[in-house]
């Protein structure tokens, strides 16, 4: 027992009695991830995303940005190139309302701490690999603090340390999309990997369209022989 308590001090362990509160959630436009995610990505709190750079997961998130940036800024810290100011205005993003920090490792977790807990941010994305418990429990305190989403972008490393945020996903290359796989989510399993039709969004970086009534990647697979 003393076990556990300690887990769930740390926020390793939820219980199923304690009901987690059903945080609103934004529309990711992309209806098959909408549909695992029930209702799309978390308005508030540290949602993780494991992939690799320059794959089309800053396309992926886009569309939840946009809507995020109505609402107030929107904040790109760290980024591991330089970002497309054209991609993002024709996402539907005002540039006045889009920063960007060119911040150390050391910096930005401060950076992004200060920008959720403002009040003036509806969302930070967030470049970094090296996370301890203590830093994402300051994080999830300071989105609760300015009601405000924090995304985070790292390598998908298997070995890397298990984080107590709100979801995480990971994403592969697809020749439709993207292979996401949700990983950990609060009051929600996990699933298995599902394809995420980019073709209506981004044809031009991806083929013409998913064979019809295909979601999972098994799917994709057997029908691919």
């Amino acid at each position: 027992m003393q076990i556990i308590e300690q887990l769930k001090t740390k926020a390793l362990i939820w219980q199923g009695y304690q009901a987690e509160q059903i945080t609103e959630s934004c529309s990711s436009s992309y209806p098959v991830l909408d549909c695992k995610l029930n209702g799309g990505f978390p308005k508030q709190g540290v949602i993780e995303i494991r992939s690799k750079n320059g794959i089309g997961e800053l396309r992926l998130i886009l569309p939840y940005l946009q809507q995020r940036g109505s609402e107030g800024l929107v904040i790109f810290i760290a980024p591991p190139s330089v970002i497309s100011a054209e991609s993002l205005s024709l996402s539907g993003l005002n540039l006045e309302e889009v920063w960007v920090l060119d911040a150390s490792d050391e910096e930005s977790l401060w950076c992004a701490e200060q920008c959720l807990k403002s009040g003036c941010c509806t969302s930070v994305v967030l470049w970094h690999q090296c996370f301890e418990i203590h830093h994402i429990r300051r994080l999830t305190l300071a989105c609760e603090q300015g009601a405000a989403s924090l995304i985070i972008f790292r390598a998908n490393d298997s070995h890397a340390l298990s984080l107590p945020v709100r979801l995480t996903l990971t994403l592969v290359a697809h020749p439709y999309g993207l292979q996401a796989q949700i990983d950990r989510r609060r009051a929600g399993a996990p699933t298995p990997p599902f394809v995420v039709d980019m073709a209506s969004v981004w044809p031009e970086l991806s083929l013409s369209s998913l064979p019809e009534n295909v979601v999972s990647i098994n799917e994709f697979k057997l029908r691919a022989v």
